[in-house]
């Protein structure tokens, strides 16, 4: 459910972000951020769904009992059960495009203040 909530969040957000026409590259980083999270939400969602198909004699475990490895014959469950793991290669960029964001709008904020304490 958190993750159908936070597509709804973000997908809201990255609507509000258009429909007010937020001019600015920081507001395009932000609008960037939501697609990413978006597909790292739905990657994740998928990847979860896959886990419940999955059974304990598809996996070898390690010393702490943490799943490891897939092990046994390839099928659909397994390969979309990967690549949700991967899951990390949407949200680093996405929260690069977050960081990317927070900064322009901080040096909008240092140039503006900067430009008023002029005489």
């Amino acid at each position: 459910m958190a993750h159908v909530f936070f597509i709804c969040a973000m997908g809201y957000l990255f609507w509000d972000i258009r429909r007010t026409s937020f001019s600015g590259r920081g507001w395009g980083y932000l609008q960037i951020f939501c697609i990413f999270m978006i597909a790292w939400n739905i990657l994740a969602l998928t990847g979860h769904a896959a886990e419940l198909l999955l059974t304990t004699e598809d996996f070898v475990f390690g010393n702490d009992q943490v799943p490891t490895h897939l092990i046994g014959e390839v099928n659909a469950a397994k390969i979309i059960y990967f690549f949700g793991k991967l899951d990390h290669l949407l949200c680093v960029p996405a929260l690069l495009f977050l960081f990317l964001g927070l900064r322009s709008f901080y040096q909008n904020i240092e140039n503006s203040d900067d430009q008023e304490g002029k005489p």
